[in-house]
């Protein structure tokens, strides 16, 4: 998993530890090892068995090279060894340390703890910070949520460790291993697991002198619209008409102040006609463009003003404006896809897609978006998905790797295709999905792909029918 291997590479590399059983003192410890931590014991580390490998949390400086009193890692520790709570209860003081977190904007992960009772919050920052400012900063997080920082404390009676406890070889065992899932956050208080890996975001900590909103002034919206028209021309008929359902996708059709500064912005073009200015009220709804959009493209053409929306609306609306680019299907078998590139479709309920929504809405706001943001998109576009009609297609695509796409047929029963067709080569196939790979530097579209597949159909049935007259000829494969 690309994240435990994140983690490893931001550890002590000089060592890690390894579960192991004492049988003297008749109890478990993590026995050092002392040398890299590979591939190889991570993937031994994935089979869940007792001896779970653990990395050394802090390192040391460039000055100071063996110190070990600084740590990219400030984690969480709600394990209940005594067994006073029930899990749901660990969970719902987890899910006040999370929603702090969250509220801060500090990216955070959850996991099951490796015993299965319990769990763990961790955090991880862009640079190395010294154990003590870490300690501070849990301090703080853990007041909010009503619970109080104590090595080997109850959680019970409101204490939760936090690692690294100090200076020195801090060992943590990796998620993953043993009874250790992922946990995730559903509303209601509800939770679950997950064993996907993720991309783990890196906590970079607040800019030095960020006002609060309520020290701001409020936003100005012709100075925002000044930003934002930059983005289109005038003279442009498709800017003309997009830069309009845009603005009613942010103030609504009925806007007066919109509606007159996109006429006024409207007459600066030679292309402008009478009754031009009539067309808002003729504009398509606003599909491509959610409640953000417009915000987002004057502070992407040099607005710094605010913007009318809390941290956590932003957040949430920004999933709907990632969404707006991304087409939404689904196939005669319900199942949901997204168009993240052209002739790129992904499963909406797959890891690569949460992954993708993570990465665009960061790219888009530049801030780290929340998990259940992401969890928000991917929900959102099943909803979208279930209100299309069917895409009625003989063939579904599926990245597989490199060039290569598989298709999976509906109606074919032979086990056979055309070996080469519009730059696509068959590679593997069965009677359930075909395997092509790219061999010219040619798009192949869909409809190729099915007028092949009709074109070779067509070819099985004459062939049958001519067997069936007694008729000898050649079969191509």
């Amino acid at each position: 998993m690309e994240c435990l291997r994140l983690w490893r590479n931001l550890a002590d590399k000089s060592g890690y530890s390894v579960r192991a059983w004492d049988t003297a003192k008749n109890k478990w410890y993590y026995r050092p090892i002392n040398e890299p931590l590979t591939d190889d014991e991570l993937r031994e580390h994935l089979k869940r068995g007792e001896d779970c490998r653990a990395i050394w949390l802090n390192v040391g400086t460039e000055t100071a090279p063996d110190a070990r009193d600084h740590t990219r890692f400030m984690i969480f520790d709600f394990d209940d060894h005594n067994q006073r709570l029930t899990q749901d209860e660990i969970i719902a003081r987890y899910r006040a340390v999370a929603t702090v977190l969250d509220e801060h904007e500090i990216p955070a992960y959850g996991f099951i703890s490796g015993s299965g009772h319990g769990a763990h919050i961790w955090v991880t920052f862009k640079t190395p910070k010294r154990v003590d400012q870490v300690k501070e900063q849990a301090d703080f997080i853990l007041k909010k949520a009503g619970l109080e920082r104590k090595a080997g404390g109850e959680l019970a009676d409101g204490f939760v460790e936090v690692l690294p406890k100090g200076a020195g070889q801090q060992v943590c065992a990796l998620p993953f291993g043993r009874q250790s899932h992922r946990l995730v956050l559903l509303d209601a208080g509800a939770w679950t697991t997950s064993d996907d890996d993720f991309i783990v975001f890196e906590y970079a900590g607040k800019k030095a002198g960020r006002k609060k909103a309520a020290d701001t002034t409020s936003e100005d919206r012709d100075a925002a619209f000044d930003a934002f028209i930059q983005k289109y021309d005038p003279d442009n008929r498709d800017d003309w008409g997009a830069a309009g359902i845009c603005l009613q996708a942010a103030f609504g059709k009925e806007s007066e102040w919109a509606r007159g500064r996109w006429v006024a912005w409207s007459q600066t073009s030679r292309a402008f006609k009478p009754g031009d200015d009539r067309e808002w009220d003729k504009l398509s709804s606003a599909k491509k463009y959610s409640a953000l959009s417009f915000w987002r493209f004057a502070q992407e053409h040099g607005y710094t003003g605010k913007v009318p929306f809390t941290a956590t609306e932003k957040r949430k609306l920004l999933a709907l404006d990632f969404l707006s680019d991304v087409r939404i299907l689904r196939d005669q078998s319900d199942v949901a896809y997204a168009e993240l590139k052209p002739r790129e479709w992904v499963r909406i309920d797959t890891n690569d897609f949460r992954n993708s929504c993570a990465l665009g809405m960061y790219r888009a706001n530049q801030k780290i978006p929340a998990e259940q943001d992401v969890k928000s998109a991917q929900m959102i576009a099943q909803a979208q998905a279930s209100e299309t009609a069917p895409e009625h297609v003989d063939l579904r695509f599926a990245r597989v790797g490199g060039n290569a796409r598989a298709i999976s047929p509906r109606i074919v029963q032979a086990s056979g295709l055309i070996e080469k067709t519009h730059g696509w080569r068959m590679t593997r196939g069965h009677n359930r999905e075909f395997v092509f790979e790219k061999v010219e530097d040619v798009e192949a579209s869909v409809e190729d792909i099915i007028a092949m597949h009709k074109q070779h159909m067509a070819e099985l049935t004459t062939q049958a029918e001519e067997r069936a007259r007694g008729a000898q000829v050649d079969v191509p494969f």
